[in-house]
């Protein structure tokens, strides 16, 4: 996933989150105000979005506090870049994180630790399964 489709999902999930508040604030309080004063029923919807704007924030923040961890820590990536390397080439394992727009390997974050070490486990298997033939030993 690349920051453009993580910052749109987020703002998706945030939508979500300010509807959902949204309709639950204004429930109670459309049952309030129609069973005691009518007249107060316009403030009440005026009431419920700005309560859901408040509380979107709050909420929002939770679910990124929530992100799952890693599997792979640094030095698991930085020694699979290295096999690559020294496997494949120099290029192909700049490609592993320049995907992610990294323009060096110690500059990569947590959150690409997995997506890196997959793709460059990945580069691995294609290269192992057919494309490391040099043609030395053709006749």
């Amino acid at each position: 996933m690349n920051l453009n489709d993580f910052g749109a999902n987020l703002i998706a999930q945030m939508t979500r989150i300010a509807d959902a508040l949204e309709s639950k604030q204004e429930a109670p309080a459309t049952a309030k105000s129609a069973a005691t004063e009518p007249e107060s029923k316009p403030a009440a919807k005026k009431a419920a979005p700005a309560a859901a704007k408040k509380a979107a924030p709050a909420a929002a923040e939770k679910p990124v506090a929530e992100k799952p961890a890693a599997k792979r820590d640094f030095a698991e990536v930085k020694a699979i870049l290295i096999t690559v390397k020294d496997t494949i080439g120099k290029e192909a394992a700049q490609d592993c994180y320049r995907t992610y727009e990294y323009t060096a390997m110690s500059k990569i974050q947590p959150e690409h630790y997995d997506a890196i070490f997959d793709d460059a486990t990945k580069a691995l298997e294609e290269f192992e399964a057919g494309g490391n033939d040099s043609g030395d030993d053709d006749l």
